[in-house]
């Protein structure tokens, strides 16, 4: 507790695991993508933006960003997130990278001639199937 009494302190930003951490996040997020990055957020899965000019769509899960687009594309956007977040890049996947990598749990592999594969983490797809007797 605070040893002195009558003083009311008001916090200017949000602490992590605080009630509105996470929503004062996503409004942040939304800011850098749409004032500074042109995107759109979609109306139907917030979570979901599109910037038309790049060709490029992002879904972003809580602090996680999952983005889909040519090289140019993913290097405006890494350009727009380094310049407004710490963050940690994870290896492409796709035509001319690597052919498989994970996100938030779920493995994505890509094949030449078919395109990406999605894969739920054992921990999802025991939630979606249950677990078997046998």
């Amino acid at each position: 507790g605070l040893k002195k009494r009558g003083k009311l302190w008001r916090l200017l930003k949000s602490l992590y695991g605080t009630r509105k951490a996470a929503q004062l996040f996503q409004d942040l997020v939304r800011d850098v993508l749409v004032d500074q990055g042109g995107f759109v957020q979609c109306r139907v899965a917030p979570s979901m933006y599109r910037q038309n000019d790049w060709d490029l769509e992002v879904l972003v899960h809580g602090d996680d960003f999952l983005a889909e687009a040519v090289e140019e594309s993913l290097q405006k956007l890494g350009k727009l997130l380094y310049g407004n977040f710490l963050i940690k890049e994870l290896p492409r996947i796709g035509h001319g990278a690597d052919t498989e990598g994970v996100f938030i749990g779920r493995t994505i592999r890509y094949y030449p001639e078919l395109g990406f594969e999605y894969e739920a983490g054992e921990k999802h797809l025991k939630k979606l199937v249950g677990s078997s007797p046998h």
